[in-house]
């Protein structure tokens, strides 16, 4: 699926990019501000509480958000992100490049 952790990390940043104004998510993993929110995940909306909570899921595995969660909560545009990224994500590393290049993320750097 993704090419490499770097990449997982490319992804997670695009998807919480909306959430806060400083990069939630680095090359290494979760900010500590990313860590804060999830923790007490204090003035988040539903909709960013989803994005944040399928962030953690891809850098972490386990057991990741509801996806209706992710489909009610979520708004259009984000939810559309959200759709293309799991098309990419059954296409394999270069479809995830060409998302995040589609989705102005960074390719090859976090």
């Amino acid at each position: 699926m993704f090419s490499n952790r770097g990449q997982v990390a490319q992804v997670c940043r695009v998807l919480t990019a909306s959430i806060a104004s400083e990069p939630l998510f680095t090359q290494t993993g979760p900010s500590p501000r990313a860590n804060e929110l999830r923790d007490g995940a204090l003035g988040l909306t539903g909709g960013d509480r989803a994005l944040l909570d399928l962030a953690f899921w891809l850098w972490e595995g386990g057991q990741g958000p509801r996806l209706a969660a992710v489909v009610e909560l979520v708004d259009r545009p984000q939810l559309r992100l959200v759709g293309t990224l799991f098309v990419a994500l059954a296409d394999g590393a270069s479809a995830i490049d060409r998302w995040l290049r589609a989705s102005g993320g960074p390719v090859g750097q976090a």
